[in-house]
């Protein structure tokens, strides 16, 4: 095709006057315009005319006016009336009637066309009283649908596109081609009525078509499948759908699906939860609806449960059809136990067994309301392999091993004689727990429950106590603490008890292998003194289990008990060389040996006894190694036997000394004192003998009596006793106002000081002293009438001259014959008094 050049007048005349010897007319190849004055302006138009300056022999194709607001305008993009005809006339005319507004100021030129050139005459202006409006002759089609191109014939259309404006009621339409005639206008896709009207506006002008559309609606033709579950993708093939998803309104029983593809003849959507059975309408923009046949949803169908047997939160697969694909509609029940679904697909679930189902257990699958049922799972339970041991303690760890048991600690419970115990740890084949202290039976087994299902195993027994040692094995006070060790103890103090040599101890503590307790005085046969006490220890830890040995307990008291050679009454004690001697009231004399502890029967006290065989209150003392002894009464017949009431007798004075190492006695010279208030004593060498009567000291070498000071008051004799006192003499005596006296003698200048008083004091036995303590017994007669009394010791301390009663064992003891390096010797007055050994230190 050839290109047509477009050449304008006025590009041609300056061509012309500049080279005017070539400008002939014979060559020229195209013709010239000028463009005369616009005539006729109306309000329904005007007429544009042009002439030929130049018409040659061209032959035009077509011819006409265009104009614009700007200058020059051109064919292609400006309105125009236009005649396609070859012209041969030297000039023409045109009338515009469309595309002018009132009161616009226009540029119009003319142009023709030839085969080769598009020429343009000069631009001139005017000012335009309007045009007449468009006129619709014709539309097709009227049937509609969305971006449909109609045909729209008439005249006063423009040529430019953008003059002319179309309306389908308010949405304006698309002109892609358009004419003084013809226009082609595409449906807007916003479109709201199923009948629109259609209107042309031209430069203001407008005009409404008297013909309406008719909106084609939507058409369902069919489905890509009927047998459906709930999340299925359908498409919905037909006419005429809204080309995009916003052109169309999807629901399902009324229900709004969102498309997932979208084009006028197919629409694919997702099925979402809905009724069983439901039907599909697509509507447009425009409200017309098309709805498909009734679907229904396929039933779900449960083929197989794998595996068909388990443990609580094993992972189980239910296998089976339409299930769909939407899992927050589906629900897995066992024994209307809910469980958590792990995967789920249109053909298989994924599940684990929820806590507390036992068999028999039927599954239930639940989609949408919709129920199905199966029966094919077994719940194995917990089961047992073994027990790390089957005896043991309080605390002990045990480990049972097995299968399906929970990974989760918590939901293991372990009851042992009924007591809940804390699992430790836990995995599917082993738990770890231990024995909980407030156990109460010896032996039980181990429930364990897992998941609700139960198992009992084995019987656990509880080992009994055993003792091994106790530590210290001697002890000084009754009261003492002891630790006994062994095993098996019950970790709980007040679960165990103890006793021993039949008495219940106090348990200060105790852990599995040892326990603290404290003595009881009921374990000694006297609590004072010093024995072996070789009894049973019993433990018993609260569960019936006993454990018994003997064992010896070395009980160091302040008295010790010794040999006694249960011989009566003492008439006078002496201590020589470590050796102890007694003369009794029948006049037997004995030896007491303080190592061996082993008594000795010497000879006889030779002096004359009474009718009833003894002497009583003879007194004496020891001098050079030597026994100085004699003196007291002879008893007569009939006499009391109350050691502590006066009896007539005869008094005798005659004076013996004993030998120890010949076992010989040698009487004397006579005694200046006789009868029974008489007292002896030996201090610094010098020996003394004392009553009422007189005070004398005694000479050995000739056999002779001295005379000394006497106690500056009157005495009883019999109730005179003497000690040493840090090496003085010292006398315990009953004054003559009663109560009780000391009084300490100095030696060297013959004289006696008062060291202490008392008027309540009464009934003293015997004295004997321990540094500066002073140790008395004491009896007193809680009875009237009677001989019986009740003994007790004291010491008298001789810096402080404070007074305390010295504890004593529960014997009747009245008498201290001895005191040998520190410790004191204490007796009674008869056979049956047991002999001790008194430890002040103790």
């Amino acid at each position: 095709m050839k290109q047509v050049k477009q050449i304008s007048t006025l590009i041609f005349l300056f061509f012309a006057l500049s080279n005017c010897e070539e400008n002939e007319v014979s060559s020229r190849e195209y013709p010239r315009l000028k463009t005369l004055a616009v005539s006729n302006i109306t309000e329904a138009g005007a007429t544009f005319s042009a002439e030929f300056t130049f018409r040659g022999d061209f032959e035009i194709t077509s011819y006409g006016f265009t104009w614009s607001r700007f200058k020059n305008p051109v064919i292609e993009s400006s309105d125009k009336v236009v005649v396609n005809e070859n012209l041969k006339d030297s000039g023409f005319s045109l009338d515009a009637k469309s595309a002018l507004e009132e009161g616009v100021t226009y540029n119009v030129r003319p142009f023709v066309t030839t085969n080769d050139y598009i020429v343009y005459g000069t631009s001139t202006e005017f000012v335009s009283l309007g045009s007449a409006a468009p006129v619709i002759e014709n539309i097709s089609p009227l049937n509609i649908y969305y971006l449909d191109t109609i045909t729209v014939r008439g005249q006063n259309f423009s040529f430019d596109k953008a003059n002319n404006r179309t309306r389908f009621n308010e949405f304006p339409g698309h002109v892609v081609t358009s004419s003084d005639t013809l226009l082609r206008v595409v449906v807007p896709e916003n479109i709201d009525s199923s009948s629109p009207s259609f209107s042309v506006s031209v430069a203001g002008n407008i005009t409404e078509a008297s013909d309406s559309f008719n909106f084609i609606a939507p058409q369902i033709t069919g489905l890509s499948k009927t047998d459906v579950v709930y999340g299925d993708t359908i498409e919905i093939f037909g006419h005429h759908f809204g080309y995009r998803e916003a052109l169309n309104s999807i629901k399902i029983n009324g229900q709004d699906v969102e498309a997932l593809e979208t084009d006028s003849t197919r629409i694919k959507i997702a099925l979402p939860v809905t009724n069983k059975n439901f039907t599909i309408s697509i509507t447009n923009s425009v409200g017309q609806t098309s709805t498909s046949e009734e679907l229904t949803t396929l039933y779900p169908i449960l083929t197989q449960i794998t595996p068909d047997e388990g443990f609580y939160e094993d992972e189980i697969e239910i296998i089976g059809e339409n299930f769909g694909y939407i899992e927050e509609i589906v629900d897995v029940y066992f024994n209307n136990q809910k469980a958590i679904i792990n995967e789920f697909s249109k053909e298989s679930i994924a599940t684990s067994l929820p806590e507390g189902v036992n068999n028999p257990i039927v599954t239930k699958v639940i989609i949408n309301g919709i129920e199905t049922s199966i029966s094919d799972f077994y719940y194995l339970g917990p089961e047992l392999t073994s027990i790390s041991s089957l005896n043991g303690t309080w605390g002990d760890v045990i480990t049972i091993t097995g299968n399906n048991f929970s990974e989760v600690t918590d939901e293991n419970f372990v009851v042992i004689d009924g007591v809940n115990v804390i699992v430790l740890s836990s995995s599917k084949h082993e738990l770890t727990f231990s024995i909980p202290e407030n156990i109460a039976s010896k032996s039980f087994p181990f429930e364990i429950e897992v998941n609700g299902v139960t198992l009992t195993t084995s019987f656990f027994t509880l080992n009994d106590p055993v003792i091994h040692s106790i530590t210290p094995t001697n002890v000084s006070s009754p009261e003492s603490s002891i630790t006994i060790n062994g095993q098996y103890f019950h970790p709980i103090t007040k679960k165990n008890t103890i006793t021993y040599n039949g008495v219940e101890l106090e348990i200060s503590s105790s852990t599995s292998s040892e326990a603290v307790v404290k003595l009881n005085k009921g374990v000694l046969e006297n609590e004072l003194v010093t024995e072996l006490i070789e009894a049973s220890i019993n433990l018993n830890n609260s569960i019936g289990s006993d454990f018994s040995q003997q064992l010896t307990l070395d009980f160091i008291g302040p008295f010790t008990a010794s040999a006694n050679l249960n011989f009566g009454a003492v008439e006078e004690v002496f201590m020589l060389d470590n050796l102890g001697y007694v003369i009794l009231d029948n006049a037997s004399l004995y030896q007491f040996d303080f190592n061996s502890e082993t008594w000795m029967r010497l000879t006889r006290f030779p002096g004359i006894r009474g009718t009833d065989g003894k002497r009583h209150r003879g007194t004496g003392f020891i001098k050079d190694g030597q026994i100085y002894y004699g003196m007291g009464f002879n008893a007569n017949d009939g006499c009391s036997t109350n050691p502590n009431l006066i009896c007539p007798g005869i008094k005798q004075n005659d004076f013996w000394v004993y030998d120890p190492n010949t076992d010989v006695w040698t009487q004397l010279g006579d005694s200046p004192l006789s009868g029974n208030q008489i007292k002896g004593f030996h201090s610094q060498g010098r020996s003394y003998l004392i009553s009422r009567e007189g005070f004398y000291e005694y000479d050995t070498g000739s056999d002779s009596w001295n005379t000394r000071s006497t106690i500056p008051e009157s005495f009883f004799s019999f109730s005179f006793y003497t000690a040493d006192l840090n090496g003085s003499p010292l006398a315990c005596y009953v004054p003559s106002g009663g109560g009780r006296a000391f009084q300490t003698y100095d030696v060297a200048s013959d004289s006696w000081s008062l060291l202490y008083s008392d008027p309540e004091l009464r009934y003293i036995e015997a004295i004997q002293t321990v540094g500066s303590d002073i140790y008395f017994t004491k009896v007193s007669f809680p009875f009237q009438s009677s001989n019986q009394f009740v003994s007790q010791l004291f010491k008298l301390n001789a810096i402080d001259l404070t007074i305390t009663e010295v504890a004593i064992p529960s014997d009747q003891i009245i008498f201290i014959p001895f005191q040998m390096n520190g410790i004191l010797y204490l007796d009674g007055n008869t056979s049956s008094d047991i002999f001790y050994k008194y430890d002040p230190t103790k």
